[in-house]
């Protein structure tokens, strides 16, 4: 007998790996040349994804965490919440250069990395 799907399963399993991928993307960048998050209004999609986030948030800073660290997985979180409602998407790296060398050169154009 199939399971049915869960879909608060699915989404938190996306949640989960956008939260991943952003901080996978941004580790070692610091915060002043990362991209701005920008604003999001107050809704209940809203409010639901910020609580999901901040449950997995609670995984990765502990008591142990200096403050850069901190500040690292808030805005991860952040990201991560504005991706999930769609005001971030994602672009393939033109033909011929590979992401790192993107993230490069929009990190030092203070864009989108």
């Amino acid at each position: 007998m199939e399971e049915p799907l869960n879909t608060n399963n699915m989404e938190e399993a996306s949640i989960r790996t956008s939260f991943i991928r952003e901080h996978l993307k941004f580790q070692g960048i610091p915060l002043e040349y990362r991209p701005v998050i920008p604003k999001v209004t107050y809704s209940k999609s809203t409010l639901q994804t910020v609580l999901a986030v901040d449950i997995l948030l609670q995984e990765y800073i502990t008591t142990d965490s200096d403050i850069d660290e901190i500040r690292h997985w808030i805005y991860i979180a952040a990201r991560t919440v504005v991706k999930q409602l769609g005001l971030i998407r994602e672009v393939d790296p033109p033909k011929g250069k590979n992401i790192s060398d993107v993230k490069r050169i929009l990190v030092h154009l203070g864009g989108e990395g």
